[in-house]
């Protein structure tokens, strides 16, 4: 697509439009280990290409200057990056809008302020996610294990700005598809829960079983007309693969995810299952339990669990004390001959059947959403180059539906 009125965009800097505002050095004596309502920003609060990350949060129990509590829609930007690539080094994130928590502006994160009439704040903050930006904060960074930037060198990057109805219609676009991602996020996490408490209600505190007589054990006292087990009794385990040629990124002929412990760590050409399969962590981090139905091939730091009581399975593994099974000395280390050793009561098979069919049910929503949010992060991350650079003609699109 033709560039549109690239003649009104007008080069600048980002100390022309705005300024950023050091943190401050809250006192570590008064970190917390329990949680507050004061969370204390750090560079994790921050996603791989930016936005907001809620699910590590550091809490303080301290005095807290007025001047360093931020508010609902602050844009903020991280200035230290701990990962050799500098992956979240000078993106953005907004504050979320939560009456019940206390964000704080801790050192060694950006506050951008001042911003100039000219320029919408959505705008900027989407720059702020542009690669392109990235690659500037990241190539001018001091430091090798630890990477950093400066408000000063921030300050420096030149962009060219268009019009301000250009930049809002740029700022409301992405923000659509953005909410549109965080929307679909909050639905999982709803469907999840309710399956998490249907299982603790039908399964921990034994409601359907409440006029039983029940029998103690060390997991949980159940009823008489359930059976006591050993995981090997329901599961087939066995290791997973130490994988060929790998990519960090999903292109070409690597497609297929590769799973280790607790994440994706790249991707494979060639998959080794293709069913719903569960994957604990068998060496490094244990207790994170990941759920994949798709074409992946699991790593040989993970044990590769399959079951005809999947949903059941996936709600037992989440509640194991894995370390009471670790056997390494220099590393965490879980063996599959402790795994199927565990014991577990089982339910009756009617409520068993009842609890996969309900909970598959609310997993497949949670399965739908997440390729739509797939194809959706795709979306947005393919058109703030474009927007940004002018390559998309925004100029006509008009957001008021009123």
């Amino acid at each position: 697509m033709v560039n549109f009125m690239k003649d009104k965009w007008k080069e600048t800097t980002l100390g022309d439009v705005c300024n950023i505002k050091h943190g401050y050095g809250f006192k570590g004596e008064y970190f917390s280990d329990f949680p507050t309502k004061n969370i204390l920003l750090t560079p994790g609060n921050f996603n791989i290409g930016g936005g907001f990350k809620s699910d590590k949060l550091k809490y303080y129990d301290g005095p807290i200057p007025d001047e360093f509590i931020l508010k609902s829609g602050d844009i903020i930007v991280t200035m230290t990056d701990l990962s050799k690539e500098g992956d979240t080094l000078g993106y953005s994130a907004k504050i979320p809008h939560n009456p019940n928590l206390i964000y704080l502006h801790n050192q060694r994160i950006g506050l951008i302020n001042d911003i100039t009439e000219n320029v919408d704040s959505d705008f900027l903050y989407w720059l702020l996610r542009n690669k392109e930006y990235q690659y500037y904060v990241v190539s001018t960074a001091t430091g090798s294990t630890v990477r950093h930037t400066s408000p000063k060198t921030i300050k420096k990057y030149k962009f060219k700005i268009p019009p301000i109805n250009i930049q809002k219609n740029i700022g409301q676009l992405l923000n659509s598809i953005e909410e549109k991602i965080e929307l679909n996020s909050e639905i999982n996490n709803n469907l999840e829960q309710l399956a998490e408490s249907i299982f603790k209600n039908w399964f921990v505190k034994c409601e359907p079983f409440k006029n039983e007589n029940f029998i103690e054990h060390s997991w949980t006292n159940f009823p008489e007309s359930w059976k006591l087990i050993r995981l090997k009794d329901i599961i087939h385990i066995t290791s997973g693969k130490r994988p060929g040629d790998k990519q960090d990124l999903k292109k070409d002929k690597f497609i297929y995810p590769l799973y280790g412990a607790s994440s994706i760590m790249g991707y494979v050409s060639e998959y080794s299952y293709n069913e719903p399969i569960l994957l604990i962590g068998r060496v490094g981090t244990l207790g994170i339990v990941q759920r994949v139905l798709d074409k992946c091939h699991p790593s040989d730091n993970t044990l590769v669990i399959k079951s005809k009581y999947y949903e059941y399975i996936f709600q037992i593994l989440k509640r194991i004390n894995y370390d009471s099974y670790n056997t390494g000395s220099t590393q965490p280390l879980i063996t599959q001959k402790a795994i199927n050793n565990i014991e577990i009561p089982l339910p009756p098979q009617k409520e068993l059947d009842k609890f996969e069919k309900i909970s598959s049910t609310l997993y497949s929503e949670v399965y739908k959403n997440k390729n739509e949010i797939e194809t959706l992060t795709k979306l947005r991350d393919t058109l703030i180059p474009k927007l940004m650079s002018g390559e998309i003609d925004v100029s006509n699109i008009n957001f008021d539906l009123e």
